[in-house]
């Protein structure tokens, strides 16, 4: 709800992957986080205590955002899901299946627009790259993301949402 995909770009990365790895297996591609402390503030909204989790640091996992799998793996985190206790925080509870299963985690987040902070770095080559754009919350935002990705596929000059306002 806060997410937007850039479609095109999307659908031509899947094509890339498929082109320049085609027997890609057992593969995650994400926003790895790494070396992430567990919060013991006791008043975020992920905070737990030492008998929720015991470690200090969360085995790496994918930020739940923007997530492909390969298709091999649908059977084996479903599977796998019936021998890995349930956790609350579900990013983190997909990152304990598939660290148990050791999937290969490819970091795309170099790929991963951050609005609006990104956008005042003014970095035109991402932008033009970008496959996910997130903190999107309001619609007048969304309608700047899309003419923004409109004008990129189609050279579109005119303001699609106008049509509609």
């Amino acid at each position: 709800d806060d997410n937007m995909p850039n479609t095109f770009k999307l659908f031509r990365f899947l094509d890339y992957i498929n082109i320049k790895m085609p027997n890609l297996k057992h593969s995650y591609f994400c926003e790895v986080l790494k070396w992430v402390p567990v919060d013991r503030s006791f008043t975020g909204k992920y905070s737990m205590t030492c008998e929720d989790y015991n470690q200090k640091y969360y085995s790496p996992y994918c930020c739940g955002i923007a997530n492909l799998i390969t298709i091999d793996m649908i059977p084996k985190l479903f599977n796998s899901s019936f021998f890995v206790p349930s956790f609350w925080v579900d990013d983190m509870y997909v990152g304990f299946v598939t660290n148990m299963l050791k999937v290969k985690m490819i970091d795309i987040s170099q790929s991963i627009f951050y609005f609006p902070k990104d956008l005042n770095t003014k970095n035109e080559k991402f932008l033009k790259n970008f496959l996910i754009a997130r903190d999107v919350y309001e619609s007048k935002d969304i309608k700047f993301i899309w003419n923004i990705i409109m004008k990129q596929q189609f050279n579109y000059t005119n303001h699609f949402f106008d049509l509609f306002n």
